[in-house]
């Protein structure tokens, strides 16, 4: 988050804080009623197309989803990590020498392109404010309208799907997401 401008005094500097709030909070409104996100939501966690979206998938699944928000595209993942055997080196006489590593696997994945409905990639968003004496232009970057989108992407999910558990939204490498656990099924026990 950027703005235009010289150094600010004290109050003028949480004055415009306050703007730079006012602006964000502008943009997560602008999110929130757009039908894309609403559509999105509904193809992926309500029409039942991606099952292991919203329900446990077996006794093994640890009942983890993660969704991620990019420039152009909204991605939910079903993963885990498991280690896989690799040879690491010959012994020296032709045997070779194993070791375990964890590898990421992705049991399944729902994405959607926001251009694919005709929406521009997210992008910054630049608004101008006054303070009664000057305009200054707000520029809120991208990390942070990714960061942004996440935030409503989960506030709508949890209004559908309020039995799931969310976790907060992480904002890094050019990206968003967050992640929630859907309730374990309950399995009968043998004795």
């Amino acid at each position: 988050m950027y703005y235009g401008g010289n150094v600010f005094s004290a109050q003028n500097q949480k004055d415009w804080e306050e703007k730079i709030k006012n602006v964000q909070e502008n943009v997560k409104n602008k999110l929130m009623n757009t039908t894309l996100l609403d559509c999105i939501i509904q193809e992926i966690f309500m029409e039942g197309n991606y099952p292991w979206a919203t329900e446990c998938q077996g006794y093994y699944d640890n009942c983890v989803r993660s969704v991620l928000i990019i420039e152009d595209g909204f991605i939910v993942k079903w993963h885990g990590i498991e280690q896989e055997q690799y040879v690491m080196k010959n012994d020296g006489v032709g045997n070779p020498v194993y070791g375990k590593r964890d590898v990421e696997k992705v049991y399944g994945e729902a994405a959607y392109s926001f251009t694919k409905s005709g929406y521009m990639p997210l992008h910054e968003y630049k608004e101008m404010v006054n303070d009664g004496k000057t305009s200054k232009e707000i520029t809120v970057e991208v990390k942070d309208i990714l960061k942004i989108c996440a935030e409503v992407v989960r506030e709508k999910l949890h209004a559908k799907k309020i039995q799931f558990q969310y976790e907060h939204v992480v904002s890094e490498n050019g990206l968003a997401s967050f992640v929630y656990r859907i309730p374990r099924a309950v399995w009968k026990d043998w004795f």
